[in-house]
């Protein structure tokens, strides 16, 4: 991925935990996560993705999360909202108190 950015983007900035960062203060900076969850991506278990986000000054445009072994891929693009596997999706009705809320 890196490889990929400097050659096409040779000024923007990366933010990653493998390697470091190059360039972070740029106007764009991408933080990369090759591959989120070492530990379960070691040991087998499905729980491990890719995260990749492009910020401008500071300021998240797009991120992404591919899980290849559950076969997902969430992108979230600034205005244009996000998508799962390609198709739009949204968060559910707003719930005012916390024990009706639905989380992960």
């Amino acid at each position: 991925m890196r490889e990929l950015i400097h050659r096409i983007h040779p000024t923007h900035g990366i933010i990653g935990e493998e390697f470091g960062n190059h360039n972070a203060n740029a106007e764009f900076v991408w933080v990369l996560d090759p591959i989120d969850g070492t530990k379960s991506f070691m040991t087998g278990k499905p729980l491990f993705g890719t995260l990749i986000g492009l910020c401008r000054d500071g300021v998240p445009l797009v991120g992404i999360i591919d899980q290849p072994v559950l076969e997902e891929r969430w992108v979230g693009i600034v205005h244009h909202g996000t998508t799962l596997n390609g198709k739009v999706v949204q968060t559910g009705d707003i719930v005012h108190d916390l024990s009706d809320a639905m989380m992960y």
